[in-house]
C-alpha cells in the first residue's frame, strides 16, 4: 500500500524521549489507498474511535432544518456525548445549537472548560457540594421537588448566590419531577409556585419527559397523549396565575419524530447529532451520518480444519476448513459479549461475522471468504466503510433492552478518541499518554493531545 506520512504524536517530546516513543509508535497516522483508490485513514493503535466533527455539524444542520428556525435546539451531551466525547462535540457544535444538557456536574464543567458559553441544563439532581460550582459556572439546575429546591436554595443563600433552573413535571415517567396528572393539577401548581417563590432561583423553563414517546403502539400513543395533555394543562394554569413558564420543552428524539407538532419552545436531541435515530430508516430520511468509526487491528490470521474450537467455552466450532482473524478489541474496550457469534464486522469493506466468545481484549471473525487478510489490517466494528457499514441499531438489537446510545456509551476510555475536522486531526483523547521515560519506565497519565502538537 502507498503511504503518506501526515504527523507525529511525539513532536512535543524531547529528542531522547521522541526516539524512545518512535520505537513504540510508528508515525502518527497514514492514509492507505485501496485498490479502487479510496482513502482509508489508519492510526497506530490496537483499537481507536475516529470522530468526524464535520459530520456532527452536518447532522445538527439537518436537525435544525427539520425543527425550523423558531424552535430552540438543545443538544444532549450527557454520558460523555454518548461516548463520543462531550468537550469536543460541544465545542464544535456550538454554532448550531442553543442549549446543552448533561446528567452530572462533572460533564457540565467539562463542557464549560471546552470554552462553551451557551446555557447548560443539568438533568441530574445536584448534590450539596455541587451547588456552588454549578451556580458559579452558570449551570441551569433541574428542579423536580420542593424538598430539593429548598435544600439547594439554602446552600445558595449561604454563599449569596442565585441560579437559573428549569422545573421538571412528572407526567407519567415516574422517575423525577413534580407529580402531575390531568385530574390532580392543583398539587403540581402549588409545588411549582413554591419553587417560583424562592428568591435564589430564576425559573427559566419547564419540561417533562415521555416514557414511551417513540412507540407507535396504540396504547403507548394514548399514554403519551395523556402525558402531553397533563403538561400542557399545568403550564396553562401557571401562566394564568401570572407566572412565566420560560422555555417549554417536552420532546426528545423519538417523540420529535412522531409528534413534531409538540416542539413547543425547544427540542432535546442527542442521538440525531451523533448520526443515528430510532431506526436506520429514520436516520436516512433526515440525511444523517454516523460520526464515529470504531476500528481495531487484526493481530493474527489462522487456517483451521473442521471441528476446531474458537475461544472460551467452545462456543464456536469450525464447520470446515476456515480462516479465522483475531481482532484486538474485546469486552474491556466496550465490545459486548452479547455480540459473540453474531455481530457484523466490516473487513476490506466486506461484512463478516464475529465467531467465538468475545474475550476481554480480543474478538474473532470468520474471514474465509475475504481474500488477502493479514495482521495489521483493520476491522470496522462500528461505522461506515466505503460502501457498507455497521450501524449502532444493528449492534443494539443484539442486547436485551438495547438502545442505540448504549452501543457507543459502552466504548471504554482505553479506546483512543481521534477527532478530525476538515480532514485533519485536531485532538486525540487518550486514557494513557506516554509523556516521559525515566530509568526505562514510561510515566503515563490521562491526557488530550492537541492536533497542532501532532502535525
Amino acid at each position: 500500500m502507498e503511504r503518506e506520512h501526515i504527523c507525529d504524536a511525539a513532536m512535543r517530546a524531547s529528542p531522547h524521549d521522541r526516539a524512545a516513543m518512535h520505537r513504540l509508535f510508528p508515525p502518527f497516522y497514514t492514509i492507505a489507498h485501496d485498490k479502487r483508490g479510496h482513502n482509508m485513514t489508519s492510526y497506530p493503535y490496537r483499537t481507536y474511535a475516529e470522530i468526524d466533527l464535520n459530520k456532527l455539524q452536518h447532522n445538527l444542520q439537518q436537525v435544525r432544518a427539520f425543527v425550523g428556525p423558531d424552535c430552540r435546539l438543545l443538544f444532549v451531551v450527557k454520558a460523555d456525548a454518548y461516548g463520543h466525547g462531550a468537550p469536543m462535540c460541544a465545542k464544535y457544535s456550538e454554532p448550531y445549537v442553543d442549549w446543552y444538557a448533561t446528567a452530572t456536574i462533572e460533564e457540565a464543567l467539562a463542557v464549560r472548560c471546552a470554552g462553551v458559553k451557551k446555557p447548560i441544563l443539568l438533568f441530574g439532581v445536584l448534590q450539596d457540594h455541587e451547588v456552588v460550582p454549578a451556580a458559579e459556572n452558570q449551570i441551569t439546575a433541574s428542579i423536580g421537588s420542593v424538598a430539593d429546591a429548598e435544600r439547594v436554595a439554602q446552600i445558595l443563600r449561604q454563599y449569596g448566590l442565585q441560579m437559573d433552573c428549569h422545573i421538571e413535571f412528572n407526567t407519567g415517567m415516574n422517575r423525577t419531577g413534580l407529580f402531575t396528572r390531568t385530574d390532580s393539577l392543583e398539587c403540581a401548581v402549588a409545588e411549582a409556585r413554591r419553587i417560583y417563590s424562592l428568591p435564589e432561583f430564576h425559573v427559566t423553563g419547564c419540561y417533562t419527559h415521555f416514557s414511551c414517546g417513540d412507540s407507535e403502539n396504540p396504547e403507548d400513543i394514548a399514554y403519551t397523549n395523556r402525558q402531553y395533555s397533563a403538561f400542557h394543562q399545568v403550564l396553562e394554569r401557571l401562566e394564568r396565575s401570572g407566572l412565566s413558564t420560560g422555555l417549554r420543552h417536552c420532546v426528545s428524539t423519538g417523540p420529535l419524530l412522531l409528534h413534531p407538532d409538540w416542539k413547543m419552545d425547544m427540542v432535546r436531541v442527542g442521538m440525531l447529532g451523533y448520526g443515528f435515530s430510532v431506526s436506520a430508516e429514520a436516520a436516512d430520511r433526515m440525511g444523517l451520518h454516523p460520526i464515529m468509526r470504531w476500528c481495531a487491528k487484526i493481530v493474527s490470521v489462522m487456517e483451521l480444519d473442521k471441528n476446531e474450537s474458537i475461544s472460551y467455552a467452545r462456543l464456536y466450532q469450525t464447520a470446515g476448513r476456515e480462516k479465522i482473524a483475531v481482532i484486538s478489541a474485546g469486552y474491556a474496550d466496550g465490545y459486548s459479549r452479547c455480540f459473540s457469534n453474531c455481530a457484523p464486522i466490516l473487513l476490506h469493506d466486506q461484512l463478516v461475522t464475529e465467531c467465538g466468545k468475545i474475550c476481554m481484549d480480543f474478538s474473532m471473525a470468520n474471514v474465509t471468504n475475504v481474500p488477502d487478510v493479514v495482521p495489521g489490517d483493520e476491522a470496522i466494528l462500528l461505522g461506515e466503510g466505503t460502501d457498507r457499514s455497521v450501524r449502532a441499531d444493528q449492534l443494539s438489537a443484539l442486547i436485551p433492552y438495547g438502545v442505540n446510545g448504549w452501543t457507543t456509551c459502552q466504548i471504554s476510555d482505553r479506546v483512543p478518541r481521534i477527532y478530525i475536522y476538515d480532514g485533519k486531526v485536531v485532538t486525540i483523547r487518550m486514557r494513557y499518554a506516554l509523556n516521559t521515560v525515566e530509568n526505562g519506565t514510561w510515566q503515563s497519565n490521562d491526557a488530550e493531545l492537541p492536533g497542532q502538537l501532532n502535525g
